[in-house]
């Protein structure tokens, strides 16, 4: 019974002196808590609106059509014209320049006085009228007898060789032929050879002379008919 009493007095002391520790604790608290310079924050400014002006565009002007505008009812007068009394000349003032494209030329330039007088016309020399009027070449034999039915050979009769045969030969100042050439062939190259060589051989010609009475050479130009003989 004894034991039991002093352990509850310990415990008794044991739970006074925790009593005590926590009070101690509080009141150091309490004191520290109290010598603290606590500022309190301002509250937040409130948000001050303002009103701000925005100038809108302009809306573009529709065009009044024509037949729409009407006339104003006091038009504006328009002064008249000024009109003077007398022509204004505006021709500039001063000499009048002459322009040529005639190039000028590089050296001293000299003047070149005429005589003064009649004037001489020089005619150029009339031409000599010729003394002796030209004469071309003529047969001085008859051209039937150049080229003859006795001319064709037993061969051509035999093939019928037939044609006209158109030639021109040229006459030397000694009245003989100096060639020959064939114009108008007969178609037959035979034919056309003994024409050009019997006129050649038979034909003769007084020789051509000029104005002057001098000859010279000339032509002849001429045609035979080849038939057959009878």
């Amino acid at each position: 019974m004894a034991y039991v009493d002093q352990g509850m007095a310990a415990d008794r002391k044991k739970a006074a002196a925790g009593v005590i520790v926590i009070h101690a604790a509080i009141g150091t608290v309490l004191v520290t808590g109290l010598a603290t310079n606590f500022i309190p924050a301002a509250p937040p400014k409130p948000f001050e609106g303002h009103n701000v002006e925005i100038e809108l565009p302009k809306p573009t002007p529709t065009p009044t059509p024509i037949e729409d505008i009407k006339p104003s009812a006091d038009p504006i007068s328009q002064p008249d014209p000024f009109t003077p009394d007398q022509a204004i000349d505006i021709t500039p003032a001063g000499p009048v320049i002459t322009t040529s494209t005639t190039p000028v030329p590089a050296g001293p330039v000299t003047r070149e006085v005429l005589p003064t007088g009649p004037i001489m016309v020089i005619q150029p020399p009339v031409p000599p009228v010729p003394t002796f009027e030209p004469i071309a070449a003529k047969p001085r034999n008859a051209p039937s007898g150049w080229i003859t039915q006795s001319d064709y050979r037993t061969s051509w009769i035999n093939r019928e060789y037939t044609g006209v045969a158109r030639f021109q030969l040229s006459i030397g100042t000694n009245g003989r032929v100096q060639n020959c050439q064939i114009m108008a062939s007969t178609g037959h190259s035979v034919l056309d050879t003994a024409t050009c060589k019997l006129a050649s051989r038979r034909a003769r010609f007084e020789a051509a002379r000029d104005s002057n009475g001098e000859k010279v050479i000339g032509s002849y130009t001429g045609s035979v008919r080849w038939e057959l003989p009878d």
